[in-house]
C-alpha cells in the first residue's frame, strides 16, 4: 500500500521546469519582450503545471508564485559571465533537481545530464543565414555552438513556420523536435490617442512609422530612398518616425539619414517606452516593416491591433503573419515601397479585423501549446 502511495505521488508531483529568466534584465528587445510575456502567461495559469523557478542577475519581486534563483552577472569581472553560463547555472540546476531546463534566448542550455530535458527557443537564424548583419563574434560563436546546442536539447520552440522550416533545413536532425507556437499580442496594445504623448516625443502627424533597432538587416536603407522618392513625386504630407535604439554596423544609416533631402522630415524618438509605443502605432497613417529577414515579427501584429495598415517587405515570416498581403512589397525595391506606402491610404483595419489578429496570435494560446509541448516530452518515456 504505501509503495503504490509513493509511485502516486511521483505520477502527481509537478515536474520541477527552471527558466534562464536573464533577458528580463539584460535585454530591452525582443527577446526581453517575449520572455516576459511567456513567463507572465505561465504565472497567470490558474493551475500551472509545473514548479517554475526563475534563474535572473536579480530578484525584483515581480513573479511572486515563481521561486528566483539570483545568480548575478558581474560584468566587469573577466570570463565570469562563461564560467556561470557553462558552470554556475548548469551546477544549479543539477542540485536543484530540475526535471527540465527552457532557454528563451536561443543560446544554451549547457551541461546539462541527460536526464533533465532541455528546452531551446530560435526566435530566427540570422547570425546564420546572415552572418553580415551581426558582429563577429556573435555570429561566429553562433556558428560553433548552435549545431551543438540544437543536437543536445529535446525540444526546440519556434515562433513561426518559416523559422521551423529554416531550422529544419540549416540542421536536419532537428526535424523531429522543432515545435511552431506563434508568438502573442499584449493586452497593453490598443487604438489610443493622446496627442500630448506625441508633442513629447516631438512628433507631428501625419506619419509613417517604422520600429526597429537601427541595424542593416532592418533595411532601413530602402525605406529612406522610398521616402525620398515619396515626397519627391509629392503623394502624401507624411513624415518618416523611425523609432528604435542603436544596433551595431549602422555608420552608413546614420549618414543617409544626415544627407536626407527631406532629413527635417524625418524623425528619431530613439527607445520608447510601451506606453509611447502604443501612441506612436495608434496615430501613425501606416506601419513599414522593411526587415530583410525575421524570425517572426512582433511589431507587426502589435501594430494591427492597434488599428495600422501594415506595408511589409515580402520575406521570410513577414509574409506568412502579416494580414495585408496587398501591401507587401519587394525587399530591396524602394520604388514598390513607395507605391505600396502610397496604397496603404485606402487601408483601414475595423475591429473585427483587429479581434481576429488578437484570436490568432495571443499569449494564453502560446503558454496553452508551451506547456504541452514540455508535459509530451515526459509521455515519450
Amino acid at each position: 500500500m504505501l509503495f503504490r502511495l509513493k509511485i502516486g505521488y511521483f505520477l502527481l508531483k509537478k515536474k520541477h521546469l527552471i527558466i534562464l529568466a536573464g533577458p528580463l534584465d539584460n535585454q530591452n528587445a525582443g527577446v526581453h519582450r517575449v520572455t516576459y510575456e511567456i513567463i507572465k502567461g505561465l504565472h497567470d495559469m490558474s493551475e500551472c503545471p509545473f514548479d517554475i523557478t526563475l534563474i535572473r542577475d536579480r530578484d525584483d519581486g515581480q513573479f511572486p508564485k515563481f521561486k528566483t534563483a539570483k545568480i548575478p552577472l558581474f560584468k566587469k569581472l573577466p570570463g565570469f559571465q562563461s564560467f556561470r553560463l557553462f558552470f554556475i547555472v548548469p551546477l544549479y540546476c543539477i542540485l536543484k533537481k530540475a526535471d527540465v531546463v527552457f532557454e528563451p534566448a536561443h543560446f544554451g542550455p549547457f551541461n546539462l545530464p541527460k536526464k533533465i530535458k532541455r528546452v531551446t527557443f530560435i526566435h530566427d537564424l540570422t547570425p546564420i543565414l546572415f552572418p553580415q548583419f551581426h558582429t563577429f563574434n556573435g555570429a561566429y560563436l553562433q556558428k560553433i555552438f548552435l549545431p551543438r546546442i540544437l543536437k543536445k536539447t529535446d525540444l526546440i520552440i519556434a515562433n513561426s513556420n518559416n523559422t521551423a522550416n529554416d531550422i529544419k533545413k540549416q540542421y536536419p536532425f532537428t526535424k523531429d523536435k522543432v515545435q511552431k507556437i506563434y508568438l502573442g499580442v499584449s493586452d497593453l496594445f490598443k487604438p489610443l490617442n493622446n496627442p500630448e504623448v506625441l508633442e513629447k516625443l516631438k512628433i507631428t502627424q501625419p506619419y509613417f512609422l517604422s520600429v526597429s533597432t537601427i541595424e542593416p538587416r532592418k533595411n532601413i536603407e530602402t525605406l529612406l530612398e522610398a521616402f525620398r522618392l515619396y515626397k519627391e513625386e509629392k503623394l502624401g504630407p507624411e513624415k518618416l518616425v523611425l523609432v528604435g535604439g542603436k544596433g551595431w554596423k549602422n555608420n552608413a544609416i546614420y549618414s543617409k539619414i544626415n544627407d536626407h533631402p527631406n532629413v527635417n522630415e524625418i524623425i528619431l524618438p530613439g527607445f520608447v517606452t510601451n506606453e509611447e509605443l502604443i501612441q506612436c502605432y495608434s496615430q501613425c497613417n501606416a506601419f513599414i516593416y522593411p526587415s530583410i529577414y525575421e524570425g517572426f515579427g512582433l511589431p507587426l501584429i502589435e501594430a494591427a491591433v492597434c488599428g495600422a495598415p501594415l506595408v511589409v517587405a515580402n520575406n521570410s515570416s513577414l509574409k506568412e503573419i502579416t494580414p495585408f498581403k496587398e501591401l507587401l512589397f519587394e525587399t530591396l525595391n524602394a520604388e514598390d515601397l513607395k507605391e505600396k506606402m502610397s496604397l496603404s491610404k485606402q487601408v483601414k483595419p475595423n475591429q473585427e479585423f483587429i479581434d481576429s489578429i488578437r484570436s490568432k496570435y495571443n499569449w494564453k494560446k502560446f503558454v496553452t501549446e508551451f506547456t504541452d509541448s514540455i508535459s509530451s516530452l515526459f509521455k515519450q518515456n
